[in-house]
């Protein structure tokens, strides 16, 4: 479903609480042309994702990351570490594609499953692709979707230094810092040992190119 065509997807919804219920309704005053449009579209994406969050990780749904009542209650079958695996994996695609947003704590879940994935894989192209998976989704994510410093510490405990000479890169460069260049050659050096780290020997010359 949310593969389908943008135009497909409702942009804005109208609603109104009932008995405690949110109920759409129509402003057009149109009720055959509403039912009509309503068999054409389905849900806003983001609503797709925050009804399955709300569902398979209800401590997260809210988007402040913030904790809800409903974290204390008891846990469903919808909630299983499998389900919620499989939840991770799907969201991931989705927001690898830019369509989708998840607060800052499920975008640090789906990361460190990421990571977990990549220090399991025992053979190299294995690793390679689980840290292009991992790189595209830090370079897809707006920066303000993620804490950066516990993101790289997540990469660098796995080794996955392409991934950390990222933002490591952001943080030399990165004109907030100018008041504090000490911070600025930090990031500077450990862009070095990320080059110097790396698996791949060509990928380590690329730090003097």
């Amino acid at each position: 479903a949310l593969d389908a065509p943008d135009s497909e997807f409702r942009s804005e919804s109208n609603f109104e609480s009932i008995g405690g219920w949110e109920v759409e309704v129509d402003d057009s005053g149109d009720s055959t042309s509403a039912a009509r449009d309503a068999t054409k579209q389905i849900p806003d994406r983001q609503q797709i994702i925050s009804m399955f969050l709300a569902i398979i990780i209800p401590e997260n749904s809210r988007d402040n990351d913030a904790k809800t009542p409903a974290a204390i209650s008891k846990p469903s079958v919808f909630q299983a570490p499998s389900t919620v695996n499989a939840f991770l994996d799907f969201l991931a695609e989705y927001l690898m594609k830019g369509v989708v947003r998840a607060n800052k704590n499920v975008t640090f879940m789906i990361l460190e499953r990421m990571a977990k994935r990549f220090s399991s894989c025992s053979d190299a192209s294995g690793r390679q692709q689980a840290q292009n998976r991992i790189i595209t989704l830090i370079t897809a994510l707006p920066r303000n979707s993620y804490e950066t410093d516990e993101v790289l510490g997540l990469v660098e405990r796995a080794g996955i230094h392409r991934a950390a000479l990222i933002l490591h890169q952001e943080g030399a460069s990165n004109w907030h810092d100018s008041a504090h260049p000490e911070r600025q050659a930090r990031h500077f050096q450990a862009a070095i040992d990320s080059y110097l780290e790396d698996d791949d020997e060509a990928f380590r010359f690329e730090v003097f190119a």
